[in-house]
């Protein structure tokens, strides 16, 4: 039996687990494509927590999300080509 290596299974849980629409990811438009994504709703709020200290009045949505590198790089060439 040949062994993965750590990063061969970090990638295999990346496209099995964390960005399979069954478990974790939900299938949103990336640049006029549709691609797995995971929305990450409690990173993005521990870091307006921190920002949020001197910024009164001023009101920012900010999204934090991830996507496989392949998918977003096929989707940013793809819009590349577009202008």
């Amino acid at each position: 039996m040949v062994r993965k290596s750590f990063k061969e299974v970090m990638k295999d849980d990346v496209n099995n687990t964390f960005m399979n629409v069954d478990e974790f990811a939900d299938m949103h438009t990336v640049d006029g494509k549709e691609i797995p994504v995971l929305v990450d709703d409690n990173e993005i709020i521990e870091r307006e927590k921190k920002m949020k200290s001197n910024m009164d009045g001023v009101y920012v949505k900010q999204k934090l999300i991830y996507v496989k590198a392949d998918d977003f790089t096929t989707a940013r060439h793809r819009s590349a080509d577009r202008l």
